[in-house]
């Protein structure tokens, strides 16, 4: 039943009207026979259900003392528990903590410690989507001990290698949350490093990176420029790397009004040597070009459509940050957020204008409903 519970909230779909509170039920009468594993499903379940708005009336009613009873069982259950279940645990309780419902907030997050407590002792037994799952939400839940933080970064390091694109953007937006708040020179230094590795891998012929792990990435990058200023221009290669893999074409270039390149802002010398980067001479000097060898525009443009429209705006705010200007990156950005401009909010859409506007890009501002032209 905890699986069952788990799957359908995972999904966020049902097959009836009926199921969630049939399911609630069910799970309150065979609590007693849920392994670890089991619980920690339930309650992960549970604490998404909470947050759900327009939830059937009957599962409001059922959800707050089945969540206690789940609670107290999961307390008891700690000692036994395997690494995978005090990771999803310890997610639950995150999540629990960050959201607007009054979720059992004390004892969540004597929940989170208590998680974190346990793993520190069993750091090597942890795979890469463990490790992530701790380090997530790192700068909103109660801090970790120095100790249990460094710990579980030096083992995450120690893993690096078999992290794929997703927990290793995952980790970099965590520990560069962190770090950045709290100024801890060996974070700073264990940043470094993830940042070295991600430059690795998606300057291989092989990389995969989703659209979602590359805003993470650019994300982290501008984090982590507010407390090391360099560091954005230490990582061209792989800001260069992203966005050649996000379009399939050279998508950085930077140019003036007249036509040529600004040295101020154009990051990609004529004489490096970079993967997927091709380079024409005309009578203006060096610039960026196409090459009908990179054959991956649809496939790339598929990607990027998976995007929300805020994310858009999320991601033209980081490449805005990192000092990228022009190129067809930023173009086929902002035509997909104005394909996607009704699903934001005024004040988002006030944002999606204002960054547009900085980066020399069309954007229109949708006129409420029942305006008058």
């Amino acid at each position: 039943m905890c699986k069952v519970l788990f799957a359908a909230t995972v999904a966020r779909a049902a097959p009836s009207r009926d199921f969630f509170p049939d399911v609630l039920k069910r799970l309150g009468d065979q609590l007693g026979a849920c392994t670890p594993e089991d619980l920690s499903r339930a309650l992960f379940a549970l604490v998404k259900l909470s947050s759900v708005s327009g939830l059937d009336p009957r599962c409001q009613d059922l959800l707050p003392p089945l969540l206690g009873t789940v609670l107290q069982a999961v307390e008891s259950s700690l000692p036994v528990a395997d690494v995978a279940s005090l990771a999803r645990l310890h997610s639950a309780a995150a999540s629990a903590l960050i959201s607007s419902s009054e979720t059992k907030k004390e004892e969540m997050k004597q929940l989170a410690e208590e998680t974190s407590r346990l793993m520190h002792a069993r750091l090597e037994e942890a795979s890469p989507a463990h490790l992530t799952a701790f380090v997530r939400h790192w700068d909103l839940v109660p801090a970790p001990s120095g100790a249990f933080r460094e710990a579980l970064v030096a083992q995450a390091i120690r893993q690096l290698y078999f992290f794929d694109e997703d927990h290793l953007s995952r980790l970099l937006e965590g520990v560069t949350r962190l770090a950045a708040s709290s100024k801890d020179e060996t974070l700073l230094a264990s940043v470094d490093e993830l940042f070295r590795r991600a430059e690795e891998e998606a300057t291989t012929e092989q990389a995969f990176f989703s659209p979602e792990s590359c805003l993470r990435i650019f994300a982290s990058l501008v984090r982590y420029g507010e407390v090391r200023p360099e560091a954005p221009r230490n990582r061209e290669r792989l800001v260069v790397a992203l966005c050649n893999y996000l379009t399939g074409v050279d998508s950085v270039a930077a140019v003036s009004s007249d036509g040529a390149s600004d040295p101020e802002e154009l990051w990609v010398k004529e004489d490096e040597d970079l993967p997927l980067l091709f380079f024409a001479e005309d009578a203006k000097g060096f610039s960026l070009r196409e090459d009908s060898a990179l054959d991956r525009d649809s496939a790339n443009e598929s990607r990027l459509q998976a995007l929300s429209a805020a994310s858009y705006i999320r991601l033209l705010g980081a490449l805005r940050e990192l000092g990228v200007r022009g190129g067809v990156l930023l173009s086929r950005v902002a035509q997909l957020l104005h394909m996607k401009r009704y699903d934001l909010t005024d004040a988002q859409q006030e944002a999606a204008a204002e960054i547009c506007a900085s980066l020399g890009l069309e954007f229109q501002l949708e006129k409420p409903s029942g305006s008058s032209a």
